[in-house]
This record gives C-alpha cells, sequence and structure tokens, in this order.
C-alpha cells in the first residue's frame, strides 16, 4: 500500500488467510456475542422490567468491550503473533476508547443536524419557494441551488471526517493514546487515502451483509474477517507513514503466503 491507493483484493486474500488459521479461537467468541446479543436483545423493548433494562445495559458494556478485544486480537493476528482467549477481552481499554469515540461522534452529530436542518428549511419552505420560482425564475438559482450544494458539501464532508479517523479505535489500543491525540494520528495515516478507505468500507458492509443474509450464521464467518481486514489495513497504513510498527511482537505478513 505504498501507493495512495488500497488494495482491496490483497487485504481480504491476506485477512481469509489468517482468518483459516486461526478459526478456531475466533468463531467461539462470535457466535458467543451473537448467540447472548439474540438472547438478551430478543424483547421487543415493551413492557420490560427494570432487571431486564439493567441486563440489557450490562450486556452492551460486556459486547464493546469484547469488541475492544476483537480489534486487540485482530492486530496481533496480523503481525504475526499468537492469541489466546483472553486477547479479547480487554477492559483496561474501555473509558479511553468510550472517550474517544464520543469526541468521534460529536462532529458528526453536528454535521449531520446542519443537514437536517437545511432539508427542513428546504421541504418546510418548499412551497413557497416553487410558487416564487415560477414568478421569478431566477429564485432558484439564488437559493435553492446553493442550499442543495450546501447539502451535498456537508455530507461529502461527514463521509470524509469520519473515513479519516474511522481507525481510532486501533489507534487507542496500538499506541496507548486516546482522545484528540487519537483521532489526530488517525487522521494522520489516512492521508489521501480516504476514497479508497471508503470503498473498503462498503466492501466491509456488503461481505456482512451478504453474512446476515446467509440465516446470520454468515455472521460468524464475516465479522472476525473484516475486523481482520481492518486491523490489517491499519497496520500498514502506520507502516506507509511512519516506516515502521511500534511493539512489533514479531514480523507480520506482507505476503499473502506469510499469512498461511
Amino acid at each position: 500500500m505504498g501507493d495512495n491507493n488500497i488494495k482491496i483484493g490483497k487485504i481480504f486474500d491476506v485477512s481469509w488467510n489468517i482468518f483459516v488459521s486461526n478459526w478456531k479461537k475466533l468463531i467461539p467468541v462470535f457466535a458467543f456475542v451473537l448467540i447472548m446479543s439474540a438472547i438478551v436483545g430478543g424483547e421487543d423493548g415493551k413492557n420490560t422490567s427494570s432487571l431486564e433494562n439493567l441486563v440489557n445495559f450490562m450486556w452492551s458494556i460486556i459486547q464493546f468491550i469484547i469488541i475492544i478485544g476483537v480489534v486487540n486480537a485482530s492486530l496481533k493476528l496480523v503481525r504475526g503473533d499468537t492469541i489466546s482467549f483472553s486477547d479479547f477481552w480487554q477492559p483496561k481499554y474501555f473509558l479511553k476508547i468510550l472517550g474517544t469515540a464520543i469526541l468521534y461522534a460529536l462532529p458528526i452529530v453536528v454535521l449531520f443536524g446542519v443537514v437536517l436542518g437545511t432539508l427542513f428549511l428546504v421541504l418546510g419552505n418548499a412551497f413557497n419557494i416553487i410558487i416564487a420560482s415560477i414568478i421569478d425564475p431566477s429564485v432558484l438559482a439564488q437559493y435553492i441551488l446553493p442550499l442543495i450544494l450546501a447539502f451535498i458539501s456537508l455530507f461529502i464532508l461527514i463521509i470524509l471526517y469520519s473515513t479519516r479517523v474511522y481507525f481510532y479505535q486501533f489507534v487507542v489500543i496500538d499506541q496507548n493514546i486516546w482522545g484528540i491525540k487519537a483521532l489526530k494520528e488517525s487522521f494522520k495515516i489516512t492521508r489521501r487515502k480516504a476514497v479508497s478507505i471508503f470503498v473498503l468500507i462498503l466492501a466491509i458492509v456488503l461481505v456482512n451483509i451478504i453474512g446476515m443474509m446467509i440465516f446470520f450464521v454468515g455472521l460468524v464467518f464475516s465479522l472476525p474477517l473484516t475486523f481482520i481486514a481492518l486491523a490489517y489495513t491499519y497496520d500498514q497504513l502506520y507502516k506507509d507513514y511512519h516506516g515502521t510498527q511500534p511493539d512489533l511482537p514479531q514480523e507480520r505478513p506482507i505476503e499473502l503466503n506469510a499469512a498461511e
């Protein structure tokens, strides 16, 4: 990935090889999460007791910590290290990633609010604008087109921002930094690769949609595959930007056959 493009085919090839070599440890973890999510989240939310709400809340926290552990384990795997089930339980990163996630979401919420506000402004005055544009066609160019362009620009800005700081979880775990520092680091290593990363994210979403279509059983395979793909991408992005990887346990797989 020395150029500005991310080779998505290679990422999934390497990730698949790593997954196949470690499926005995990966599948039980994801199967447990999916089964527990189905059991705990099986209620429709109506007439639930305080105890059920507490159980749902506690499971959400546990699930979040397990996801953090999956990121940790995925990083170790793409670097050629072995993993154990303890790698999937890393509560020490909980507050750091939670705090960074809140900071990550704030600009998106603000920008999304502006986008919705712009949209409601247009829709709320749609009738008046249509009448005015019939009387004076220049109204369309003066008001509608700038609003449409502003709407599109803000939407693109949301995608660009969320793509550039997408790897903050990997940064927190890998470099033990959090908050603004973690977001800035993710922003640095994704420089000039935002489009390729966005395409990778779309490919990951598609893989998991296919997994859901296979009676949700496919998620047991697609979810670990996509986490490994993201970890491998982060690892290569860091190497491309900094030229080295901090605290490397051993030589990580670069070629396809190195992951076998």
